[in-house]
């Protein structure tokens, strides 16, 4: 402690196991999320395995449960991470805009296809 102290720091400790292990789980994360979007079970059980889910995570879980038009959970789980005190940043706020912008679109399409269809 005393040499780091004497250093002020600049050394860099190497990381731990758990920081190997979240670091592996947040990689995982992202796989499941990139390669197997429809399955959301997958997706949420591997954002579950993550040990303390950064700014990040939470932002792609976010995105993700918008994209899929799920309004609850991602309001849930942006409330979830206000409640760890982590800020969202622009990214999370604008990648969920977006996403949530699209699925307004994809209800006006929807709403424009049945409207034709009624007799």
């Amino acid at each position: 402690d005393r040499a780091r102290w004497v250093d002020h720091g600049r050394g860099k400790e190497a990381p731990s196991p758990w920081h190997h292990g979240r670091d592996e789980a947040c990689r995982e994360f992202r796989r499941v999320v990139e390669s197997r979007p429809e399955d959301w079970q997958a997706v949420v059980s591997a954002f579950e395995r993550i040990p303390k889910p950064s700014r990040r995570e939470f932002g792609l879980m976010i995105v993700y449960y918008a994209k899929r038009g799920d309004k609850h959970h991602a309001r849930a789980t942006f409330e979830n991470m206000r409640a760890r005190g982590i800020d969202p940043n622009a990214f999370v706020f604008t990648r969920a805009s977006k996403a949530l912008e699209f699925l307004i679109q994809r209800v006006h399409v929807l709403e424009t296809i049945l409207t034709s269809l009624s007799p």
